[in-house]
Formats: structure tokens, C-alpha cells, sequence
């Protein structure tokens, strides 16, 4: 029998198991250069910085008068989760960086360093334009990092991008915030929440000074635009006869809202009905949804309607002929 006050370690232990995290190494130190340099062609080597291909030692041609479009993934993800909406983006002409981070680390200190990458990254533009989007937890992460805590002020434009974001904390994570079970069981508690999410443990909590007051926004910060999922009856794995085997819900609505989130800044938002992996591209799903909010909060190019069909014809082929 499972003693009551320890049911939770249980739940938020297949809580992560089936919906979290899995330990991620850090990316290496990579350098950004171009094999036949041109005057607007720039070399930086920067740790956590790669192509968003799932190889954190491959070379990236970065060009210095263009906007950058920088990507964080979320837990148990890695640089190749942004694959396929990278190419996306490069099919409008943009370039785009992923940054790679340890997931069981304190969310604050990658939120530090990915300011830091930001603000070195920023003084290779002539012009410096960033559109920072972050999925599920690197959606609190890349909300953090442009904090005036974090952020450095500089001569930056930075649309902040949110997608999936528990902004106001992870449900299943509140009893590791309980403080009453926390002196009851005299650090046993803290030590099972540590294992179970590493030096975050706390950080995911609704009762945590990082979901609570997350902070002002940097002045660079000109935009945020916020996408939320509803995720009720969504589904992440079929089995041959087309019954749902494995869903698609982590978060919910309500875990994704903190109007404090938005301080400093009014933001723009949007609700879409998608499964949390599924809304960026997975097993050969086309992320249509997400584009389209992306278009909507003119985060995106809406293709002109000549390009249209040539647009949709990309797409498919990008995410479903090509399914690996």
C-alpha cells in the first residue's frame, strides 16, 4: 500500500516518464562559419549553438544582415525536434539556429546562459534582429533569458515566441512545492523531486519565484506572441487498427496562462487544438496549425495566394514524404 503522502512521487514519476524528460547532454562548443567567407558572412563560436539538424558540430553559414531565428527545445528534445520547421523557414528565405541545453539542469542557470548566447550572438548583426521561439519548457526557458534579470540591454530586436509553455507552472509538480509536505518529511521530499526532475525540481512549481515573478521584460523584447494547445483528445501514437495507444496531453490550457508572464509587454496570443509534440511536426504530421498561428501573429510570411499551392505542395513532401 502507498502511504498517502507519497502518492505524488509515484504520479509525477509517470508523469515523467511518459510525457518528460530524459537526460540530454550538453552540445559541445561549435563554430558558425562560412567555407567561402563574404563580406556579410560571419564566424562565431558559441557553446550550445548548432544547425537545427540534431548535429552540434556541423558548420552553419550565418549571414550578418539577415534576422536570425533561434529555437529552444523542450524537455527531452534536442536541436533535431526543430528539423523539418528550420527548413520551413528556410524555404522563406530565413536562417535559423537551435540552442541545445541540458534539461535536468536549474532552469534559471540555462535561462542565463541562453541571455549570455543572445547578447553575444546580437554583436555579430549589423543589424541585429532575433525571433526567440521556445516549445513546452523552452518556452520558460527562452521567456526567462529575456528578462532584464538576464538580459543585457543592447541595440537588439527580439520577437519572444512561446509555444506549449506551462508558464504558470506544471501541475503534476505542485506537490513537489507543497511546503507543509516538504518539513513533514524532512528532506526525503526534496530528494525524491530531485531525482525525479534534477536541479529544476523546484523551478516547475507553481510556488517557485521563477513561475510566480518571472520578470520584467527586456526593452530589445518589441513583441511576444504566445501559442497555447489544447491538447484534450489529442493523440501521439496509433496502433494498426487507428485506436489511440499513446496521447498527446501534458499541458493544459490553464498551465499555459500567466497573464504576469506578460509584463512589461502586451502580447498577442493564440489557441490551437493540437497535441503538444504533434503541433511542432512529428511522424510525418504537418504542422499546419502552428504555421498558420505563426502567420497569424505575423511571426510567419503569409505565402502570397500564387504561392499557395507551391507552399502546400513543400510541405507535404517536407513532412510526409520524406518522414524520418
Amino acid at each position: 500500500m502507498i502511504v498517502p503522502e507519497y502518492r505524488f512521487v509515484l504520479i509525477f514519476a509517470l508523469h515523467s516518464l511518459f510525457s518528460g524528460c530524459a537526460f540530454v547532454q550538453p552540445a559541445p562548443l561549435i563554430t558558425i562559419e562560412n567555407a567561402q567567407p563574404s563580406e556579410t558572412d560571419i564566424s562565431v563560436t558559441l557553446p550550445g549553438l548548432s544547425l537545427c539538424q540534431g548535429d552540434t558540430r556541423a558548420r552553419a553559414v550565418i549571414s550578418a544582415d539577415k534576422p536570425v531565428y533561434l529555437m529552444v527545445h523542450g524537455c527531452k528534445g534536442s536541436a533535431g525536434s526543430f528539423r523539418k520547421l528550420s527548413e520551413v523557414l528556410k524555404y522563406q528565405e530565413k536562417q535559423t539556429l537551435c540552442y541545445t541545453y541540458n534539461d535536468r539542469d536549474k532552469l534559471s542557470d540555462v535561462a542565463s546562459h541562453l541571455a549570455t548566447t543572445i547578447h553575444k550572438l546580437s554583436g555579430h548583426f549589423s543589424y541585429p534582429e532575433i525571433t526567440l521561439i521556445g516549445h513546452s519548457q523552452g518556452g520558460l526557458i527562452a521567456r526567462k533569458a529575456v528578462t532584464k534579470e538576464f538580459l543585457t540591454e543592447k541595440e537588439t530586436s527580439i520577437t519572444l515566441v512561446t509555444v506549449s509553455a506551462p508558464l504558470s507552472g506544471i501541475k503534476s509538480a505542485e506537490p513537489c512545492g507543497r511546503k507543509s509536505i516538504r518539513l513533514a518529511t524532512l528532506g526525503i521530499h526534496d530528494l525524491a523531486c530531485r531525482i525525479i526532475s534534477g536541479g529544476k525540481w523546484f523551478e516547475i512549481t507553481n510556488s517557485s519565484d521563477y513561475i510566480r515573478t518571472p520578470g520584467e521584460l527586456q526593452s530589445s523584447v518589441t513583441k511576444y506572441a504566445l501559442v497555447m494547445t489544447d491538447e484534450t483528445d489529442s493523440c501521439r501514437e496509433f496502433d494498426s487498427s487507428g485506436n489511440c495507444v499513446k496521447d498527446d496531453y501534458v499541458f493544459s490550457l490553464r498551465e499555459q496562462q500567466l497573464p504576469v508572464a506578460t509584463q512589461g509587454l502586451q502580447a498577442s496570443s493564440k489557441v490551437i487544438k493540437d497535441g503538444h509534440v504533434a503541433v511542432v511536426g512529428e511522424n510525418g504530421k504537418v504542422p499546419y496549425r502552428l504555421i498558420y498561428a505563426l502567420q497569424d501573429l505575423r511571426v510567419l510570411d503569409k505565402a502570397p495566394v500564387y504561392e499557395e499551392a507551391m507552399f502546400s505542395e513543400f510541405l507535404q513532401k517536407l513532412y510526409l514524404a520524406n518522414n524520418q
